[in-house]
C-alpha cells in the first residue's frame, strides 16, 4: 500500500489525485492537506508558481491566483465584486480592487523552437486576502483554471532567467515544493530545453492532436444505431433523424493522415505502416501490453472494430466536430459554459421582451436541477442562477418537474447526471423529459460523465452533452511505470437537431476562448487513442467481479449498488446506453452496517485509495465521507450514508482484484 499524500499513479508529476490510505487521512484532509485534486487544492507547480508571482507582484495583504487568460480574469473580478456586495455597503463595493496583471511568454524565433516553445498568456488576479475565499470559489467551481502543465512551463519560460533560489531549484520538487532528491521524475535536474527535448513531445502538432480529440468525440458521443428506433413512435423523442444524412461534413481524411505520418516520425523516427485503424482517422492505437485478447470474444458487446469500421461514415454525418466540439481544461469549464450560454439567451429574451411590451418587466427564468448532483455542479448553478432543486433524478424527479411546469412557471433548463452517481445510478427517463421540453420550451443540458464516456450516448435528448474527459482520458502504463499522462480536461457537445441549436452555437463560437494547452492536449489525443478498448476491458472486469464476488458475497454489504442492478431503472438506463459497445460502467458503491465496517474495509484494502474516477489504477474512496454536502443537509435536509465506499475499477487482471476484495472481506468479518 502506497504512502499518505504520495501520487496517484506513482512517481508521477501532473498527478490528478494524491492517496488517503486511511479513513482518518480522508477526515483531516478536509481542513489540514495541501494536496488534492487541482480545483480542490493548488498543484505543486501551480503552488509554487503562485507563490513566485505573490513574491514579486503583491502589494500589501494581498493574495493571488493565476488563470488561463484575461478574459477569465475579468469575469474572476466580476464574481468577487458581485458576492462581496451582497454583505458590503455599496461604497464599500466600489472601493474594493481586483488587479489583473497579463503576464505572457516570448514567441519561437524560428521553426526549431516551435517545437517545444509557443506563446503562453495567463492572468494574475490580485485580491485583498480578506476575499481571497472568492477567487478561490470561482477556480473550483468554473473550472477555468491553469494545468500544472502550464504553470511548469510559465515557471521556466519567465522565470528560470532569475537565477534565484526563490525561482530555481537546483535539486528536484517534491509533491509539497521543496526540494527533494529522491525523485528524480518529479524534479529539474537538467536544463529545462533539454528535457523537453527528451520528452520527444512536439508542441506543434497540438492543433491537429485536438481535432482528432473533437473528431473521436463527434463520432463515440453519438449512437448511430438509427435501426434501434424502429421499434419506437418517432414522437417518442421527437427529433427528425432523417435530418442525419442531410448534412454536408468533409471528412478531411488525408489531412489527418498526413498528421499521422508526422506524429509518428516525431516520436518514433519513422513511419507507422500499421494498417489496421479502427477509424481510419485515427492514429493506431499503442498496445497497452495487458491482455486485450479477450476484448475480441465473440461477444457482440465487445466486437469493437468491425462495428466502428462499418458505422464509421454514417458516424461523421452526426456532428460537424468543428462546429459543435469543444474542449476544456476541465469538466467544470464545460458545464460553467452551457449554463452561461443559456442565461445569456435568456438575458436576450427579456431585453426583447422590455423593448416590445408595456408590460410588466419579464423574470429571468430558473434553473432546475434534476436530482442530487456532484457537490461543485449544484454550487456552480446555484450561484449564476436562481434555481429549483429536485432530490430525485428518476421517476419522481420527473413528477415534481411536471408539478413546477404545470403550475405555470417557465424555466430556463433542466440539469442531469446520467446516470446520477449521488443517487446510486438513478436516471430519469429520456425520452419523458424530452417532451417536456419540446412542449414547454426548455433546455436540457447532460453531465454523462460518471456514466463513462463511451457507455453514454444521450445526445438526442439534450441540446448541450458535457462530459470531463480526465477519467478514460487518463492514461498510466501499469506494466512499466513510465507514463505521466494524467490529464484533467472536459468536453461539450452541441445537439446538431436541437430546438436552439442556431442560437446556442452562435453565442458558444463567440463566447469560446480555447484554453486548453498544447501539452495537455497532446497527452490526451495520446491518451484517446485506447478508449474503446480501455473502456471494454473496464466493463467487463467489472461484470466478472459483480456476478463472481460481490453478489455472492452481498451478506457482508448493507447495499451493493452498480447500472446493470438498477432493476426498475433499467430501461431508463438502457435508452440512452451506447449500443454496440456501451456497457454499465466500472464504478461500483457499496454501503455497509456501521461506519466501523466501511472504515475497516477501506483501511485494509490494499489499493490505492484517492478522489476522482480516472487513472488506469482501480481506486477506492469513501464517497460521501469525502465530499462536502453540509449545503445538501442543512437546505434540503438530503440523507447520505457515510458507509459508501466507491471503487473505480481500472485495468488490472480480474483474478488480482478478485483476490484482493477476497482478503479485505476476510479482514472486515474479524
Amino acid at each position: 500500500m502506497e504512502k499518505l499524500h504520495t501520487a496517484i499513479p506513482p512517481q508521477t508529476t501532473h498527478n490528478l489525485s494524491w492517496n488517503l490510505p486511511h479513513w482518518d487521512d480522508v477526515i483531516k484532509a478536509q481542513t489540514e492537506s495541501t494536496l488534492g485534486y487541482p480545483r480542490y487544492q493548488l498543484h505543486p507547480m501551480n503552488q509554487r508558481l503562485t507563490d513566485i508571482l505573490k513574491d514579486k507582484y503583491a502589494r500589501g495583504n494581498e493574495k493571488c491566483l493565476v488563470f488561463p487568460s484575461y478574459t477569465v480574469a475579468k469575469r474572476v473580478r466580476e464574481y468577487i465584486k458581485f458576492h462581496s456586495s451582497l454583505n458590503r455597503s455599496n461604497t464599500q463595493a466600489t472601493r474594493l480592487k481586483v488587479r489583473i496583471l497579463q503576464l505572457s511568454t516570448s514567441e519561437p524565433l524560428n521553426d526549431e523552437e516551435k517545437m517545444w516553445k509557443r506563446v503562453c498568456k495567463v492572468a494574475v488576479v490580485f485580491i485583498n486576502e480578506e476575499y481571497y475565499h472568492l477567487m478561490w470559489e470561482y477556480w473550483q467551481l468554473t473550472g477555468e483554471i491553469i494545468s500544472s502543465r502550464v504553470a511548469e512551463y510559465v515557471l521556466h519560460e519567465l522565470f528560470i532567467i532569475e537565477k534565484s533560489t526563490k525561482t530555481r531549484d537546483n535539486g528536484t520538487i517534491q509533491s509539497n515544493g521543496e526540494p527533494n532528491s529522491q525523485n528524480p521524475k518529479q524534479g529539474n535536474t537538467i536544463e529545462y530545453i533539454e528535457a523537453r527535448f527528451g520528452r520527444s513531445l512536439n508542441f506543434m502538432l497540438a492543433d491537429k492532436a485536438k481535432r482528432l480529440i473533437k473528431k473521436r468525440i463527434a463520432t463515440k458521443v453519438v449512437d448511430l444505431e438509427n435501426d434501434a428506433s424502429n421499434d419506437r413512435d418517432e414522437n417518442d423523442y421527437m427529433l427528425n433523424l432523417d435530418l442525419i444524412n442531410l448534412q454536408n461534413f468533409n471528412d478531411d481524411s488525408d489531412e489527418d493522415s498526413e498528421f499521422e505520418d508526422e506524429y509518428n516520425r516525431s516520436q518514433d523516427g519513422a513511419v507507422s505502416n500499421n494498417n489496421n485503424n479502427i477509424l481510419r482517422s485515427l492514429i493506431p492505437p499503442e498496445p497497452m501490453n495487458i491482455g486485450f485478447n479477450d476484448l475480441l470474444e465473440s461477444d457482440s458487446n465487445l466486437s469493437l472494430s468491425s462495428s466502428l469500421v462499418d458505422s464509421q461514415q454514417e458516424q461523421q454525418h452526426l456532428i460537424n466536430f468543428n462546429k459543435d466540439v469543444y474542449l476544456f481544461p476541465s469538466g467544470m469549464a464545460a458545464i460553467h459554459l452551457a449554463h452561461r450560454t443559456l442565461l445569456y439567451l435568456d438575458n436576450k429574451r427579456i431585453n426583447r421582451l422590455r423593448i416590445t411590451s408595456t408590460q410588466q418587466a419579464p423574470s429571468k427564468k430558473k434553473t432546475v436541477i434534476l436530482g442530487t448532483c456532484i457537490p461543485d455542479t449544484f454550487k456552480l448553478i446555484s450561484r449564476f442562477n436562481d434555481f429549483h432543486f429536485i432530490k430525485s433524478s428518476g421517476q419522481q424527479g420527473l413528477e415534481d418537474l411536471k408539478n413546477i411546469l404545470h403550475s405555470g412557471e417557465q424555466i430556463l433548463a433542466v440539469f442531469i447526471e446520467a446516470p446520477n452517481l449521488m443517487n446510486k445510478f438513478e436516471i430519469v427517463n429520456l425520452i419523458d423529459l424530452k417532451k417536456l421540453s419540446e412542449i414547454f420550451g426548455f433546455s436540457i443540458i447532460i453531465d454523462e460523465s460518471s456514466g463513462g464516456f463511451i457507455n453514454i450516448d444521450g445526445l438526442i435528448y439534450c441540446d448541450i452533452m458535457v462530459s470531463s474527459l480526465g477519467k478514460l482520458f487518463s492514461n498510466y502504463d501499469i506494466t512499466n511505470n513510465e507514463e505521466d499522462h494524467d490529464i484533467m480536461a472536459g468536453s461539450l457537445v452541441i445537439n446538431p437537431y436541437g430546438k436552439m441549436y442556431n442560437e446556442i452555437q452562435t453565442f458558444i463560437k463567440a463566447d469560446y476562448e480555447d484554453l486548453l494547452w498544447c501539452e495537455d492536449a497532446i497527452h490526451l489525443e495520446q491518451n484517446s487513442r485506447d478508449v474503446i478498448n480501455k473502456n471494454s476491458r473496464i466493463n467487463k472486469t467489472t461484470q466478472t467481479l459483480m456476478q463472481d464476488l460481490f453478489i455472492p458475497n452481498k451478506a457482508q454489504f448493507k447495499e451493493i449498488y452498480h447500472p446493470s442492478l438498477l432493476h426498475a431503472g433499467q430501461e431508463a438506463y438502457d435508452l440512452v446506453k451506447c449500443k454496440k459497445y456501451g456497457g454499465y460502467g466500472g464504478i461500483i458503491l457499496l454501503t455497509f452496517n456501521s461506519i466501523e465496517e466501511s472504515k475497516q474495509f477501506y483501511d485494509n484494502i490494499n489499493l490505492y485509495k484517492g478522489i476522482g474516477l480516472g487513472t488506469n489504477l482501480t481506486l477506492a474512496w469513501p464517497y460521501y465521507l469525502g465530499l462536502d454536502v453540509k449545503e445538501y443537509e442543512s437546505k434540503y435536509q438530503c440523507q447520505f450514508d457515510k458507509t459508501m465506499i466507491r471503487i473505480c475499477i481500472g485495468l488490472e487482471d480480474p483474478k488480482i482484484l478478485i483476490d484482493i476484495f477476497k482478503d479485505v472481506l476476510q479482514k472486515t468479518k474479524k
